[in-house]
């Protein structure tokens, strides 16, 4: 679950969503707001400044595949992930 209060309740409202990162592919993240609008040209329609965020990125799994794919390990261990996915 989203560590932000503000995240959890938007999902509460409207139901699950899908985002991508902050940042260009393949580019490093940036913890805080403006630094990030710089890097996009201010090109998002809507931003949310949460404040400073911690170095850890989200854990990716790219679930349009046969199998399940562990893309990135992030927060989240790949042993966890894997462990969920063996029971379902």
């Amino acid at each position: 679950a989203p560590a932000s209060e503000l995240a959890l309740a938007i999902a509460r409202a409207t139901g699950p969503f899908l985002m991508t990162s902050a940042n260009l592919s393949g580019q490093a993240t940036h913890p805080v707001l403006a630094d990030v609008l710089v890097r996009l040209n201010g090109s998002p329609d809507v931003a949310i400044d949460g404040g400073e965020l911690g170095a850890v990125s989200s854990t990716l799994v790219n679930t349009n595949l046969p199998e399940p794919l562990i893309e990135r390990e992030g927060a989240i261990p790949a042993a966890d992930i894997e462990a969920v996915l063996a029971r379902a």
